[in-house]
């Protein structure tokens, strides 16, 4: 059974396997037909994608924030956020905010924390 995602905009992608040159085995998301398609994903491995709709398979990323830290920041978005659009991903040790007009990057100090907007 052929793997597929849909994204955020509504398209779909499949995953497909090929080798590189020097034949090592890879992976890669493409909606139209590009090759083999794959049936699983490999071991260590999930299917991630970004703010912008893209969809890649990445490594999965050691946890840094926890399932309940991150519950906890989503139930503030519902509850808080002006823009329905708003999206939340956490990289490293923080999480960012993106909007369609501008992103709101939170920076942790060990005194407190900043809301830095570019």
């Amino acid at each position: 059974m052929p793997i597929t995602h849909t994204n955020a905009k509504g398209q779909t992608f499949s995953l497909y396997q090929g080798t590189t040159k020097t034949g090592k085995p890879r992976h890669y998301f493409a909606m139209q037909s590009e090759g083999t398609l794959a049936t699983a994903i490999p071991a260590g491995y999930e299917i991630y994608e970004n703010p912008n709709a893209q969809v890649f398979l990445r490594r999965i990323p050691p946890k840094i924030i926890t399932d309940e830290e991150r519950r906890a920041v989503e139930e503030g978005m519902r509850r808080y956020a002006t823009s329905r659009t708003t999206r939340l991903t956490s990289k490293a040790m923080l999480f960012l905010f993106i909007r369609p007009s501008r992103i709101l990057t939170p920076s942790l100090t060990s005194s407190n924390i900043h809301t830095q907007i570019r």
